[in-house]
């Protein structure tokens, strides 16, 4: 494959997921309820408790859950790419231990 290629097929992907996936404040609300948690915290890096867990558990749907791309999620959360990444495997077994959440 190419590299052109593969630059045309990441922009189609992320043409795909600018349409059809929900933005990122909706998802924010409903990470944030399922929490109990404000919207702020979740967006400032902590270690440990609620909005720590809540951030794993966003970056994680967000990238698993509706295929967004985690550059995006990083941006986002204001962390590096490899931070964001860093979180999917906690955000797994969050999101898999919560009904609010579950998929």
């Amino acid at each position: 494959m190419s590299a052109l290629h593969e630059m045309q097929q990441r922009r189609l992907r992320i043409k795909m997921w600018n349409s059809k996936v929900p933005d990122f404040e909706s998802i924010l609300k409903k990470v944030c309820a399922a929490f109990d948690v404000d919207q702020a915290d979740v967006r400032v890096r902590h270690r440990g408790g609620p909005a720590s867990m809540a951030r794993k558990a966003f970056a994680w749907l967000c990238v698993r859950n509706y295929e967004i791309p985690t550059t995006a999620v990083a941006e986002f959360l204001k962390v590096s790419p490899g931070a964001a990444s860093n979180m999917l495997g906690d955000g797994e077994k969050i999101v898999s231990g919560s009904k609010e959440l579950s998929i």
